[in-house]
């Protein structure tokens, strides 16, 4: 295995490789490497938000609808892991996205799940007592190119 990957593998292990002692030649590799995923990761996480701005008021997408059509179908839970590490103050609606059964997901924070419920419901979107919303009535349907 290349050092670069070696070092990044390590290191998400916590294994600690000690990127210092690597030849200087090794060192650009990795860094170059590490640029590519970071980079990588930062594209998914722009086509993620500019998706889910998308979506109109009053309607929601699911996760997987969202990771499907960011070309990263089966990996609902980056959408998530995206949505999650918003600022406070983003502009993404992150609100309006739900999970494939049409319920909030639970968080651990119980007020995140009353504030999603209450902008949902602002919106128009109508939750049934159990908290799920009817997905042929409200899902969003964006237009094929």
């Amino acid at each position: 295995m290349p050092d670069a990957e070696r070092f990044v593998e390590q290191s998400e292990e916590g294994r600690g490789f000690r990127f210092d002692r690597l030849p200087a030649v090794h060192r650009r590799r990795c860094c170059e490497f590490l640029y590519t995923q970071i980079m990588a990761d930062n594209a998914a996480i722009l086509k993620i938000t500019s998706l889910v701005k998308k979506i109109p008021r009053g309607r929601v997408a699911t996760y997987g609808q969202i990771a499907a059509l960011a070309d990263h179908p089966r990996n609902s839970r980056q959408v998530g892991a995206v949505l999650r590490s918003l600022p406070a103050d983003s502009q993404v609606p992150w609100h309006r996205v739900v999970n494939s059964y049409g319920r909030i997901s639970g968080r651990n924070n119980p007020r995140t799940e009353g504030l999603q419920r209450c902008l949902l419901e602002s919106e128009g979107v109508e939750l049934s007592d159990s908290g799920r919303i009817d997905l042929k009535a409200f899902q969003w349907k964006p237009r094929r190119r």
